[in-house]
């Protein structure tokens, strides 16, 4: 696997990781900043985490020379591609209410885990 590769299995960890904890750390201000349901936020954070441990482990095996298989670089990019999609129909389903700050937050995180998808798909699973 390239460092390219590498860097980017990293980055999607450290993003996943400190978005998630800074939801958990946050949640009761970011409610009210962002105007969503504190149990939307929660469950953004476990979802988050959760993804930070597999994009984590991912990484690591990489960083170590260990064989990483394309399925796993496979379900990685279906997963961002996926949250992409669920963040958008969240921004959709809190447009009436959310802040601007809370689609901003959601539209944003869209947009960043689909770049991670397409530069996954593009950089990383190659480099298998």
């Amino acid at each position: 696997m390239t460092r390219f590769a590498k860097r980017v299995l990293w980055l999607d960890s450290s993003a996943a990781a400190i978005a998630g904890l800074l939801m958990f750390a946050l949640r009761d201000w970011l409610t009210v900043l962002y105007a969503l349901p504190a149990s939307l936020l929660l469950v953004m954070a476990i979802v988050n985490v959760c993804y930070a441990a597999y994009s984590g482990t991912l990484a690591l095996r990489a960083s170590r020379g260990a064989r990483v298989m394309t399925r796993w670089i496979s379900l990685l990019v279906v997963a961002n591609a996926g949250w992409s999609v669920v963040c958008v129909g969240m921004a959709m389903r809190y447009r009436a209410t959310a802040t601007m700050f809370g689609l901003g937050q959601l539209l944003l995180e869209a947009a960043f885990v689909g770049a991670l998808a397409w530069c996954e798909w593009r950089y990383v699973r190659p480099s298998m």
